[in-house]
């Protein structure tokens, strides 16, 4: 669902279920994915890339699966109720159970997993850390 980018959303995002991991992967990579249910705002995405770019001293490949594409409205304070939406105030990315936020491959697995759990609590909601290490089909 991509929506221009300053269009008012005005229907919530439905998010049940869990999501399933999409299949066709490489060996060994590690994952940074989300236990709750919640919203992450593009500036909580961006400190956690910053973090992890960081700790990692740009080896390997960062891929960044999750995208704050959900634009929320606010009115000012002290205004009277009435009069239209407000103005956009900023974009969000819902998040569900299981679905994967970071991705880093060519890395050893003690730098991955310290990279990614620092970049994690940069993060408003729980998340672990996974390593795939045979191919899915």
């Amino acid at each position: 669902m991509w929506v221009k980018k300053f269009d008012k959303m005005h229907s919530k995002v439905k998010r049940v279920g869990y999501f399933l991991y999409e299949k066709n992967y490489l060996n060994n990579f590690f994952c940074l994915v989300c236990t709750d249910y919640g919203k992450l705002t593009k500036e909580q995405l961006e400190a956690a890339r910053r973090v992890i770019r960081r700790k990692l001293k740009k080896k390997g490949v960062l891929v960044i699966r999750a995208f704050s594409y959900l634009s929320f409205t606010k009115k000012p304070l002290q205004v009277r109720m009435g009069k239209g939406k407000g103005r956009v105030e900023g974009f969000v990315c819902p998040t569900i159970p299981g679905k994967i936020l970071f991705e880093l491959r060519g890395v050893p697995a003690a730098k991955a997993t310290e990279a990614l759990r620092s970049g994690s609590q940069k993060l408003s909601l729980r998340t672990v850390i996974k390593s795939f290490k045979e191919t899915y089909n």
